[in-house]
């Protein structure tokens, strides 16, 4: 479940079989973080190629005839001058809006109490760790854990349902379990969901350590016994509806970062959009074999589930040994 999916709970209906449940607009290349896994290679100022104000109207027009939810992300939404005036737009045309600014200073509290007047449904913090030497190193920039404890509060004041994002690699994953106990304790509310997202090799994150078949297996375990809270749901362990489901032979596809394409691994997305959606309008799931092997593909449209991607990539089953083989019966 998304940050889109979350907003659902205010917009009813949010169901989609023809088109996306939500539309991620990074708005602008500009931040003022220097994240070590961003994978835009964000810089300091805007592109000048990026939309203006008239055909960001006309795309936000079109997102709404869709009938899908509008997530603003970037680099950082609050670079662009326009994104109050935009979020107006949006909402004068009964858009659903969502936004994940980067905990900067331009991010006070005057501007999550402006969130809340223009009707942002959510919004996105993202937070990597429980302590500010280790978020801090990874964020680029010194003092962005306690600027995202600030928001989380505003938030909270301002009774903004929040999603906190984390990164999860080699370096963040040990200390997962203490972010968890953080989340819980001192920011449930406002916070609804955490969205754990494994590494997506590109921008600048090529470097970065990533986790192995069998801690990502881990992982799922932990997120699906351990991690409860957040108003009674388990936090988005990225693909934790699998963990049960996968001994009956079943999968749930992936929606929260973990279907992304590796630029090292080729292989297909499962997000909506994309094989999922062929998938799902036929059968209502994916359909991925028993085995405790990192090779699971759907029977039905031979499609590679995101988490099994990147383990793919690192043995004999990669995408190419997929194409080989055909589709798994």
């Amino acid at each position: 479940m998304s940050l889109g999916q979350l907003a659902g709970e205010r917009y009813p209906g949010m169901i989609y079989g023809d088109a996306p449940r939500n539309v991620y607009w990074e708005m602008t290349i500009a931040c003022d973080l220097a994240c070590k896994h961003c994978r835009a290679d964000a810089i300091h100022t805007r592109d000048p190629r990026e939309l203006n104000g008239e055909e960001a109207r006309a795309m936000l027009r079109d997102i709404k005839a869709m009938g899908s939810m509008l997530i603003l992300t970037g680099g950082d939404p609050m670079k662009r001058p326009d994104l109050f005036d935009l979020i107006e737009y949006g909402r004068s045309i009964d858009l659903p809006i969502s936004i994940t600014p980067s905990t900067t200073p331009t991010l006070t509290r005057e501007v999550v109490r402006r969130f809340k007047e223009l009707g942002i449904a959510a919004m996105g913090v993202s937070l990597d760790a429980p302590t500010a030497e280790v978020h801090d190193a990874f964020r680029g920039i010194d003092g962005t854990f306690e600027r995202s404890q600030l928001a989380l509060g505003w938030a909270r004041e301002f009774k903004i349902p929040v999603q906190v994002n984390t990164t999860v690699t080699t370096g963040t994953m040990p200390h997962l379990p203490a972010l968890y106990t953080l989340l819980k304790e001192r920011h449930a509310p406002p916070v609804r969901r955490w969205s754990l997202f494994l590494l997506v090799p590109v921008g600048r994150g090529t470097d970065l350590g990533i986790p192995t078949a069998g801690q990502i297996e881990k992982l799922f375990g932990w997120g699906y016994t351990a991690a409860t809270g957040f108003s009674g749901r388990k936090p988005q362990a990225c693909r934790r509806r699998r963990s049960p489901r996968w001994r009956s032979g079943w999968a749930s596809a992936c929606g929260t970062g973990m279907g992304s394409s590796s630029s090292r691994t080729g292989a297909r997305s499962t997000r909506r959009g994309s094989c999922r959606t062929r998938c799902w309008a036929r059968s209502g799931k994916h359909r991925f074999p028993r085995s405790t092997e990192p090779r699971r593909r759907c029977s039905r449209c031979a499609t590679w589930s995101g988490c099994a991607a990147r383990a793919a990539a690192a043995t004999s089953a990669g995408p190419a040994a997929a194409r080989a083989r055909g589709p798994m019966r």
